[in-house]
């Protein structure tokens, strides 16, 4: 019970990642210039949430040896193609529509997510929880 809560905290905190990171990039540059902050350093520090969760739920898995952390490489980009067809449905501009488009949103959250996740995933098993 104990692996699920931080596999469900770490869940959330990648779905409130992707939302901040779309707004982010929905935001654009001129409103970031004006308030003092540089667009690609909060997109930057963003991606180290997906560490922080797979770290996580690596540590904290007691049977699984770690899998759950290695999860989040596939419910990544699975939310994030959510969350770019809801931004169609609601009239926002997607970069790739279509089915076709959501393979490609796919393929780069996977690509983007393998490096962070697999990070938090070793982090987790060499630091892990073992009482």
């Amino acid at each position: 019970m104990r692996a699920f809560k931080f596999w469900l905290m770490g869940l959330i905190m990648i779905f409130v990642f992707l939302s901040i990171s779309n707004l982010l990039m929905e935001i654009g540059d001129y409103q970031f210039a004006r308030i003092k902050l540089n667009v690609d350093l909060a997109l930057l520090v963003l991606w180290v949430v997906p560490a922080f969760s797979s770290f996580l739920a690596s540590r904290h898995s007691m049977s699984w040896i770690g899998l759950p952390g290695l999860s989040y490489l596939i419910l990544i980009p699975i939310l994030a193609v959510a969350i770019e067809k809801v931004k169609g449905i609601s009239g926002m501009q997607v970069d790739f529509p279509g089915t076709r488009g959501a393979w490609i949103v796919f393929q780069i959250y996977f690509l983007c997510s393998l490096v962070p996740v697999l990070i938090g995933f070793a982090a987790g098993i060499i630091f892990r929880d073992r009482s």
